[in-house]
């Protein structure tokens, strides 16, 4: 178990008592301005593309709000799979978007 998921569980279990949530969010590659230079490679995220900041505020504000008040001590991982490893569609047919 990696360190931010090691603390985000061990304090989870510490503050349930108080009725304090703790949860964790791990953003993949996300377009800011911070990154506008960078060139980023998508061929690892199934959802073929980078994150944008709403991705990530969307996430935690689920765990903000009361639709997640029975949740603590949980991550979501905000990148669009690539966590998981190289997307293969190999032998998948191709989407076909209507216009």
């Amino acid at each position: 178990m990696g360190g931010a998921r090691g603390l985000t569980k061990t304090v989870a279990l510490e503050l349930g008592v108080a009725n304090i949530r703790v949860n964790a969010v791990h953003p993949g590659q996300t377009q800011t301005p911070m990154t506008a230079d960078v060139t980023f490679d998508t061929s690892a995220v199934a959802l073929g593309r980078v994150g944008q900041p709403e991705d990530i505020a969307n996430a935690v504000l689920f765990f903000a709000s009361d639709d997640a008040l029975f949740v603590t001590g949980a991550e979501l991982a905000v990148d669009g799979d690539q966590s998981a490893g190289i997307a293969n569609y190999d032998g998948l047919p191709k989407n076909k978007v209507s216009g």
